[in-house]
């Protein structure tokens, strides 16, 4: 039986392929995504909902499974993440996105389920754009609120603080968890916690970190 307890995923360019915050706020995201652009939580939802309507979107299975890489990704993704579930892993993310349009892009790729809880950052996100501005009061509402984030899922601080958090709150050893990130900063910010998985290049993961997921759960005892 493995010793690994829990997993705590980062989101933009770890589990998915591209930055989906960047891609969507205007930035350099990875992949291209036409204005108008959202920076707020509310206003990423209302253009990920925009976006899959797009042909180019539309004809891939819509832009969460784009941002993920293509089908073939997403299928090798679900399947590592059912080795996961399996074998009694529980996973988190922990990302500086947005709550909500982590929560969607995940369900709409069947990844959602996996995983027990989602830290990110919930409302405006920064200064608005025009777009976010314009959106109509109450939006979301019906099936999309339930992507939003609250209090729960905010203000943890940095990333090493909330994994050893998580650790102490469970009860675990530094070698009963891993941390996932393509940033060398957030890596060196944990490291010394729990394992660690680098990420690279940062393009989400691919075979070399399912093979160390896969090591880890063989042995529960390698890793960084």
């Amino acid at each position: 039986m493995t010793s690994l307890k829990l997993a705590v995923f980062d989101f933009d360019q770890t589990l998915s392929a591209c930055h989906v915050y960047y891609a969507i706020s205007g930035g350099e995201g990875g992949i291209p995504v036409p204005p108008p652009y959202a920076r707020s939580e509310r206003g990423q939802l209302a253009r990920i909902a925009e976006l899959d309507a797009l042909p180019d979107f539309a004809s891939c299975g819509g832009f969460a499974v784009v941002a993920f890489g293509g089908p073939e990704r997403v299928a090798r993704m679900q399947a590592v993440f059912e080795e996961l579930r399996a074998a009694g892993v529980e996973c988190i993310v922990c990302s500086r996105g947005l709550v909500g349009p982590i929560r969607k892009c995940l369900d709409q790729v069947g990844l959602l389920r996996y995983f027990r809880e989602v830290y990110a950052n919930a409302g405006p996100g920064g200064d608005g754009t025009d777009y976010d501005l314009r959106l109509p009061p109450g939006f979301p509402s019906g099936p999309e609120s339930r992507f939003l984030g609250s209090s729960t899922n905010t203000g943890w601080g940095s990333k090493g603080r909330l994994v050893a958090r998580l650790l102490r709150e469970r009860g675990l050893q530094q070698h009963e968890a891993v941390f996932v990130d393509d940033t060398a900063s957030e890596i060196d910010n944990v490291r010394g916690v729990c394992h660690t998985i680098h990420v690279q290049p940062p393009q989400g993961m691919g075979p070399r970190e399912f093979d160390q997921l896969r090591r880890l759960l063989a042995t529960g005892n390698e890793g960084g």
